[in-house]
Order: C-alpha cells, then structure tokens, then sequence
C-alpha cells in the first residue's frame, strides 16, 4: 500500500467531509476515485474486486492547482455499515491501478486528538476519523451513546488542564489505576487484583491505588466500600487519574479505560503512553490475538502475566515478549474459587468466545453466520435436550460482553 500526505480534510457536524489532496503524476480528475470500504474479514488490503463487507465509492474533482484533488462527501444521504471504513484513493489510468491511503502529518494527528470531529446522522448514530495503526486516515460508524455528549467533552478537557497545571503534585503521588472490561464489571482479575491490595496493603500504600467502575454496573456495591479509592467511570476525577496514573492494572486492554471509540481523544492519547501490567480475563492458548496483544499488536503491555510455564512459552514464542516482562503468577480471581457442584444436579457452563468482525453485526447479518448456524443447531439439538434430561443437568449459557446486543437471537 502506497501512501499520500492529506492536505485539508474538514468534517462538519451534518455529516459534510471534504478531502483537499495531491497525487503524483497528475492523472486525470475521472479516472481517480475515492473509496470507503469495511473489508471482509481476513482481507488485510483493499483492492479492486476484494472482498468487503460493504463499499461506497466517489467521485474526484480537480483543484485550483495541477495535481490538486478535491472529494465532497455527504454522509447522510448514504447507508453505512457499522463498524471501521477504510480509505483509499483508486487510480484507473492507462491500464495501471494505483491505490493510496491518506497518511496524517505530526501537525494533522494533533489536531484531531484535540478536537471533537464527530458527524451526528440520522437514527442517532455517528461517524468519525479516527487513525489506523500505520497512521493512516479510517472512519468509525457506530450508534450514537450516552458519553458523547458535550458535558463529558468538558469534563476530559478540564481534566486535562488541571493535570497540566499540578503535574508535578499527580506524578508524585505514583497513581495505580486497577479496571475491568469497559469499566462496567468488577468480578475479573482486575477486581480480585483490587481487593487484596486494599486488604492487604499498608494505608499509605492502598492511597495511590484506585478502582474504575460505572456507578450504573450491578457490580458497583462490591467495590462501593471502598470509598474514595473506587473512580466512578467518565467522572472528573476518573479523567483526571487516568492522565496522571503511574501504571495501568487490568483484565483488559487499556482502551477499556476511557470512552468506546469517541473523540476527543486526551485520556486515551495519554494511556497509550502509559505502563501496562496485562491480568488476562483467561488463558491463553489457541486463540490467536497477538495482533492486538502481542507485543507489536494494536494494545502491547509493558507485563503480561500468565498461569503457567507452558502459557509463558506461548507468549514469549508467539507474541514476541521477553521472558523478564511474561511473569507466572496465577489468576487473581482464581483465589476465589469454591466448589459449588451439586454431583446429583450438574450445571454445565457454555461460554462462546468471541469473534471481533461480528461485534457490529446486525441481527439479520447474524443470522447469516456460521457462527450462530454451528451454535443455534447446538441449543436446539433435540439429543442435546434428552441427554441433559437424563443426568438432571442444566446447562448455563453466558455470551460474550461485546456479543450481548444479540443474545435474544441465539438464546430463547
């Protein structure tokens, strides 16, 4: 994939983009297009002809100056796909297919960091840039939550300044920050991690280590008694931490940390920065997610701690950390575990994993999926029903967080 610097790029809050761009070469105006693709899973580039989920493509105008390119894109006049859209430039001249991405300067990375570029459309939904891992130029479509609203904005940006303002206070104070999945859980790692620490260690110690959880969680009465070391989730002093924190303690990755995809991005550009002790949500093994975990994945941490020797081999060998920073402790909420089975009533526990290209499926793409055939003919397997019958047994089935929106498709 070829790259091009991205002059101008305005995004107004109707869902009105324009792209301002050069080419080389100068080809012709009608022969350029621009493209926004959500790729198919296991495409790793676009190309004429690959396949995609979903795909709208544009037409290119010529500058005020040769080799100057100029795209008008009005989003709420067209259907869009939940989910990330890629960009790309399409060039069909004389039998050469040229594609490029839009690739952002220092200058241009800054200022939508800072910056709240977020079209409102029709259904209440939204669509904003965001940048790729290569940094390049991506959109992001997805229903429009609670969080972006401006009053959070506020409260981030605030936040901000008064960290600015009193860094040298916050750095010294050495702030852990302990979370779990989208800061809405607290019966993982990341709470069994919490617990000991705030039973176990000295008072000045337990001061600097703090929970993050959403006031609305059921699982906020369990870390309610402690006080002033829980951070209600997207509160002043919930931003204020995340900037000024020391190291991040989760079961999650970092990202869990601050607003699901929204923009600005102040806490979550100062989080990547920060240092990461990984507690795992499971063991690793089959799963392959070092792209997003590994060490050179979307989401590295700095430790990332395993329950055995035989996991460690699998991270060190797969994800490319160094033995020093794969530390075999354990499972924190492994300490927590009791033998509740019943030998004349067996419960068995169905727990599908999850599968990131799913997680902005509708029901009628769902529906559609191997992934809800294979598991649908399971639960409705008459021999499933006779045999669990015949022991007495009841079998429990707990869908993934992310896939919860459509639980009322595989489980009746």
């Amino acid at each position: 994939m070829k790259y091009i610097p991205l002059r101008i790029w305005k995004l107004s809050r109707s869902g009105h983009l324009r792209l301002v761009f050069d080419l080389p070469d100068n080809p012709p105006a009608d022969h350029v297009q621009l493209i926004f693709a959500v790729r198919s899973p296991g495409v790793d580039e676009w190309y004429p002809g690959a396949s995609v989920v979903q795909q709208h493509e544009f037409k290119v105008s010529a500058g005020k100056t040769a080799g100057s390119y100029i795209v008008d894109i009005h989003f709420a006049d067209l259907e869009w796909h939940n989910g990330r859209w890629n960009v790309y430039v399409y060039i069909d001249a004389d039998d050469n297919q040229l594609v490029f991405e839009f690739k952002f300067s220092v200058k241009q990375r800054r200022y939508l960091y800072a910056h709240v570029r977020q079209a409102h459309l029709v259904g209440d939904t939204v669509m904003f840039p965001y940048l790729t891992r290569h940094r390049t130029l991506a959109f992001l479509y997805r229903e429009r939550e609670w969080y972006d609203s401006p009053w959070y904005q506020k409260k981030e940006l605030a936040a901000t300044a008064v960290y600015r303002l009193f860094r040298r206070h916050f750095d010294k104070q050495r702030i852990w920050i302990v979370y779990e999945k989208k800061c809405a859980r607290a019966q993982d790692n990341g709470f069994y991690f919490f617990k000991w620490c705030m039973e176990n260690l000295s008072p000045k110690e337990r001061k600097r280590i703090y929970f993050v959880i959403n006031p609305s969680s059921a699982d906020y009465e369990r870390v309610k008694p402690y006080g002033r070391n829980v951070l209600k989730f997207l509160s002043f002093r919930h931003y204020l931490y995340c900037i000024a924190a020391e190291m991040l303690v989760g079961s999650e990755t970092k990202m869990h940390l601050s607003p699901w995809r929204s923009r600005p991005a102040y806490t979550k550009h100062k989080l990547v920065k920060t240092m990461t002790f990984f507690l795992q949500h499971g063991v690793m093994a089959l799963k392959r997610t070092d792209e997003g975990l590994g060490a050179t994945g979307y989401h590295p941490s700095n430790y990332f701690l395993v329950s055995s020797e035989r996991e460690q081999q699998v991270i060190t060998e797969h994800f490319g950390y160094d033995v020093a920073h794969v530390p075999v402790l354990g499972l924190a909420r492994w300490d927590a575990l009791q033998d509740r089975s019943n030998p004349t009533a067996p419960t068995i526990l169905l727990m599908p994993t999850w599968r990131g290209w799913l997680s902005y499926s509708s029901d009628e793409e769902f529906l559609e999926t191997d992934y809800y055939q294979g598991y649908a003919n399971l639960l409705n397997n008459p021999e499933l029903e006779a045999c669990l019958a015949a022991h007495n047994a009841t079998l429990l089935v707990c869908l993934h967080p992310l896939f919860l929106h459509l639980q009322h498709l595989l489980v009746t």
